[in-house]
């Protein structure tokens, strides 16, 4: 008898674990479904951690970033969650996709505190970088530009908001050399034109 709820848990995970791959086959051509299959995977499963994350990443491909945020806290409270940088990168994306620069500063900055060698720390301080452009935080900005820079040296949209952070410091060699930098790297692109365009302003 002792036996029943561990079998019992054993095909809840096993259930949950089969429609969460079903949902995730069926999430570039039918993202609803794959939200309903993956919603099912975390009923039948609700400490299914991985169940959860992929559910705030469907809701946020989807538009519905109050849902997915709150997915990605789900996922996060198993303190066993060995890449905690992940969701609270995604849900840093989501709260900035919603027009919410704290909530998203706030995560993204928890992200790198948690863990300072995730492999998603440049994307992490690229974001830190431009939330703070944005702000008007120049000198904030520069800091965590320029370490995002460094683990990824050849992301052209890293340089590119360098740049526009050393216009206002009034650095306009440094500048100059960022936009340069973008050309380089990224030939006939979005960052290529207005890199240019600032190129002619300095």
């Amino acid at each position: 008898v002792a036996k029943q709820p561990a079998l019992a848990e054993q095909h809840a995970a096993a259930n949950a674990t089969i429609l969460l791959n079903q949902g995730l086959e069926r999430l570039v051509s039918d993202p609803e479904g794959a939200r309903n299959l993956i919603e099912k995977s975390v009923q039948a499963n609700p400490f299914h951690v991985e169940g959860h994350f992929e559910l705030g990443k469907v809701y946020s491909k989807l538009g519905n970033y109050d849902e997915a945020i709150v997915s990605f806290n789900r996922a996060l409270s198993n303190p066993l969650y060995e890449t905690p940088s992940v969701p609270l990168y995604n849900m840093g994306r989501a709260y900035k996709a919603k027009g919410d620069l704290k909530g998203a500063y706030a995560s993204f900055s928890e992200a790198i505190r948690k863990e300072p060698n995730s492999h998603l720390m440049f994307a992490l301080e690229l974001n830190l970088g431009v939330i703070d452009y944005q702000e008007g935080s120049y000198r904030e900005a520069e800091k965590h530009l320029t370490r995002s820079n460094e683990r990824a040296p050849n992301l052209a949209e890293t340089h590119y908001w360098l740049g526009m952070t050393q216009m206002q410091l009034r650095k306009r060699k440094e500048a100059a050399e960022s936009f340069k930098k973008v050309i380089q790297l990224a030939p006939e692109s979005e960052w290529e034109v207005k890199s240019r365009e600032n190129l002619k302003r300095l």
